[in-house]
Parts: C-alpha cells; sequence; structure tokens
C-alpha cells in the first residue's frame, strides 16, 4: 500500500504487479483477485473514541489492557487503572502471566502519559509479584544507588562506596518488606544470604527509632 501511494500519487510513476514465476511445470496459479478479495479502503477504530466499560467487560486480558487507551468518561485514571488491573488478576493463570499483562499495561499507558499512575495503582494493590528485572525492582535500586551515592561522596570515597552499597541494600530491603515480601523471599531476589538480610532490616528498625 505504501510503494502504490509513493510511486503513484507522489512520484506520477504507474504501478503494475508482476509475479515471475520460476517454476518448471505449467502454472495454475489464479491471476485475478475476487471483488471481496480486493483492498480499497479500512476501517478506522479511535481507541480514545471507545466506552472504556466495552473493553473493560472483555473476556480477553488483551481487550482489557486496551481499556487503558479509551474514553475514561471523566472519572479518574488511577479508578480506571485499578479496575484494568482487578481484571486482569481475574483473567490470570498465573503469576508469570499477570507479569506479562502488567509489563504490556505499563507500556500502554505510557501512550498517555498514565504509567505513573500504572506503577503508583500496582504497588498500592496486594499484588504479589517477583519484582527481579521488573520496572519496580529498578526503580527502588536506582533510588537506592542514588540515595547511597550522594551520601557516600560527603563521607568519602572509599567509606563513602561501602555505605552507599548497604543505604542501597537497605532502601531496597524496606521497599520490599513494605510490600509484604518475606526476608527469605528478599534474600532470594537479591542474591543474599538469610541473616544479611535480617541485619539489613534491625539496621533500618534502629534508624526509624533513632
Amino acid at each position: 500500500m505504501n510503494y502504490m501511494i509513493t510511486f503513484g500519487r507522489v512520484l506520477k510513476i504507474p504501478v503494475r504487479h508482476i509475479v515471475i514465476y520460476l517454476g518448471a511445470k505449467k502454472n495454475r496459479m489464479r491471476l485475478q483477485l475476487f471483488p471481496e478479495e480486493s483492498f480499497t479502503g479500512f476501517e478506522l477504530i479511535v481507541l480514545h473514541e471507545i466506552d472504556y466499560k466495552l473493553l473493560l467487560d472483555s473476556e480477553y486480558a488483551g481487550e482489557i489492557i486496551l481499556t487503558i487507551l479509551s474514553d475514561f468518561k471523566e472519572l479518574d485514571p488511577v479508578v480506571i487503572s485499578r479496575f484494568i488491573i482487578q481484571q486482569l488478576r481475574a483473567k490470570s493463570d498465573d503469576i508469570g502471566e499477570l507479569k506479562k499483562f502488567l509489563t504490556q499495561l505499563i507500556v500502554l499507558s505510557r501512550l498517555r502519559k498514565l504509567d505513573n499512575a500504572i506503577e503508583n495503582t500496582i504497588e498500592d494493590m496486594p499484588i504479589e509479584i517477583d519484582l527481579e528485572g521488573s520496572v519496580f525492582f529498578q526503580k527502588a535500586w536506582k533510588k537506592g544507588i542514588e540515595k547511597g551515592h550522594k551520601e557516600g561522596h560527603e563521607i568519602g570515597h572509599k567509606k563513602g562506596l561501602k555505605e552507599g552499597r548497604t543505604n542501597t541494600l537497605k532502601f531496597v530491603v524496606q521497599k520490599f518488606i513494605a510490600d509484604g515480601f518475606t526476608p527469605e523471599k528478599i534474600a532470594r531476589i537479591l542474591d543474599m544470604s538469610l541473616n544479611e538480610v535480617l541485619q539489613l532490616i534491625g539496621e533500618s528498625n534502629d534508624s526509624e527509632e533513632e
């Protein structure tokens, strides 16, 4: 279709469709399309004009995800986000499938600049997902590194790097604990011993008391 527009309408060059047959046997291919096979146009579907309820009530997760691009009918995007995620949880067979759906949702939400709303909604809801490699793990890790590096520069390079890493781990562990992860699961995700994780939790609690 694109080359026909380029050559035919823009460059004013006639377009002919030619197939070169290389077979040794007699050709038996049909050379003409039936009327119903001819492409003369397309139907345009504008997602942001579709009522969100039509997509949200779908039996298919892919259509439910598209709700994020539909007409919210003046509803708060956070409310819509919760509806979408609840529906995806109901349609998911396991945690792995739910994680895949949520990743797709976040990607599409960026088209409407709603990715922060989606991510915050996911974090606030009781959804237990292995966050290793996910956007949430990366955000927490990056934030922890920035905090650790900042404090490290104030204390001194060598000592700061060590304390910076410790502060990074403390921040990440605190985040996971707040999200309901057990120390055992945190240890597996961060590739640490259980004692190391428990020590970080204890140090974090001591800091809060001070």
